[in-house]
């Protein structure tokens, strides 16, 4: 364990404020990874991750404390060469299970979590030619999960229909094309049709493939979108918050010399999207991740850059585009391939796990919001019940309370203002199952709460 600070001092001209990024290095651990997810794994109310070790054939779980720490890893053996690992509740225990993709065996492993932070032994599930990356969601309807991943050798995606126990039957094989080299894969509904819909980031042909979900877990022939770049991470998001998805993909080279590393693809919501918006930044990112590492209200993005020993980050803009200004959080110990963000010290603030070719490391956020220093309490400055939260929360305090509800990026979703001896009724049985957190800003300094969402 180290202590390292990383202090970045951005000027955004788009708003003419400066932002202080500020991220101490809490936690290094040895190990050879190009994958790292994240998720509670022992159900103690702290985040965790996992990264798959490609040269001993294992995973390795790291348990978090809540503070930035974590505890000796614990090894579990899965496929040959694993390149991609995926944190998911396959059987809707509301424990998170593991699958691994891996690139030497043509398979997939999964591994059932036990919800103390042990997993069974691996099944593992034949699929196509050098799998490297996975998705989940519900794509045939029957409201259990499903599973579909990328095949970069055999250049085609496969569908793995869940049987509701953590069971999984190959179904579908998608091809994306020929010689295009599948590398990064994602699904959301981009035609608003309550459909899971699958995006294929396609290495070598300087596109993405878009399948639309024809129903009864079938997948439309794919549309292609092809630009100059030569893509190798993909996600969606509604960056722009028009109740529509949009795609954005990191990119590693470019044709100019003004590199398009981010290229922001707005949805229309029937499934087609307009013209990518490019920032451009350095050459060669390997991944990317998204969080509102500023506390701004706008999803920003924090890309990986592999030997050269550097994350690069790009604040995030109203209309859902990104600024020009790069910045390279520079002094990462290792080579970072791949990236993710989490609350791992539970201050309500996105921080980086990030994995390469040696080790894996953490950063925590401890960015400062605005000129006036933040003050983070420890007292009840309000209190916040049931929690775990079927969609309704109630919120009391002994103080005036200014309270703002954020997910997991740091994103707002809605604020509120709590009155002196008033209860607060919070509906949000329109959110997703997941980690949220209660802001609250009161005369004495400011408390952030996390809070759980499992509805019934």
């Amino acid at each position: 364990m180290k202590s390292l600070l990383f202090i970045l001092f951005v000027s955004f001209g788009f708003c003419n404020l400066s932002a202080q990024l500020v991220f101490t290095s809490s936690y290094t651990a040895t190990v050879v990874s190009k994958s790292i997810a994240h998720s509670d794994f022992n159900l103690d109310g702290n985040r965790d991750f996992v990264v798959s070790d490609y040269s001993l054939n294992k995973i390795k779980v790291f348990l978090g404390t809540g503070t930035g720490n974590f505890l000796t890893p614990l090894e579990f053996s899965v496929g040959t060469t694993p390149y991609f690992v995926y944190a998911v509740d396959l059987n809707n225990d509301l424990k998170t299970d593991i699958i691994t993709a891996n690139s030497n065996s043509n398979n997939l492993s999964v591994l059932m979590g036990s919800g103390n932070g042990s997993f069974s032994s691996a099944v593992n599930y034949s699929v196509g030619m050098s799998p490297s990356s996975i998705t989940a969601g519900d794509f045939n309807g029957d409201s259990k999960m499903d599973i579909a991943c990328s095949n970069f050798t055999s250049n085609d995606v496969n569908v793995l229909f869940g049987d509701g126990s953590g069971g999984l039957t190959v179904s579908g094989n998608y091809s994306s094309g020929t010689t295009v080299n599948p590398v990064s894969i994602c699904n959301a509904d981009l035609n608003n049709d309550a459909k899971a819909d699958l995006i294929v980031c396609n290495k070598f042909t300087n596109s993405f493939s878009i399948f639309l979900n024809a129903g009864s877990g079938l997948f439309a022939s794919p549309i292609s979108y092809g630009f100059t770049e030569t893509p190798v991470f993909i996600s969606s998001y509604d960056f722009n918050m028009d109740g529509k998805k949009d795609i954005i993909t990191i990119n590693s080279t470019s044709s100019s010399l003004n590199y398009r590393t981010i290229g922001v693809f707005t949805g229309n919501g029937d499934g087609t999207l307009q013209s990518s918006i490019d920032t451009p930044g350095p050459s060669l990112p390997l991944s990317g991740c998204i969080g509102d590492f500023d506390s701004n209200g706008h999803l920003d993005v924090v890309m990986a850059y592999g030997g050269v020993h550097s994350l690069s980050f790009s604040d995030g803009h109203t209309d859902g585009t990104f600024g020009s200004i790069l910045i390279s959080i520079s002094g990462v110990t290792s080579g970072a391939e791949f990236v993710c963000s989490a609350d791992f010290d539970n201050n309500g603030k996105p921080d980086l796990a990030y994995c390469g070719n040696g080790s894996v490391e953490v950063l925590l956020n401890n960015t400062i919001t605005g000129n006036k220093e933040e003050k983070q309490l420890t007292n009840q400055l309000f209190n916040v019940y049931p929690n775990p939260s079927n969609g309704i929360l109630f919120v009391n305090s002994t103080d005036v309370v200014k309270l703002s509800l954020l997910n997991e990026f740091g994103q707002h979703i809605q604020d509120a203002e709590l009155n002196a001896g008033n209860n607060y009724k919070m509906v949000l049985d329109d959110l997703r199952d997941g980690i949220y957190f209660i802001k609250g800003i009161g005369k004495q300094g400011i408390i952030t709460k996390k809070i759980v969402i499992l509805k019934p």
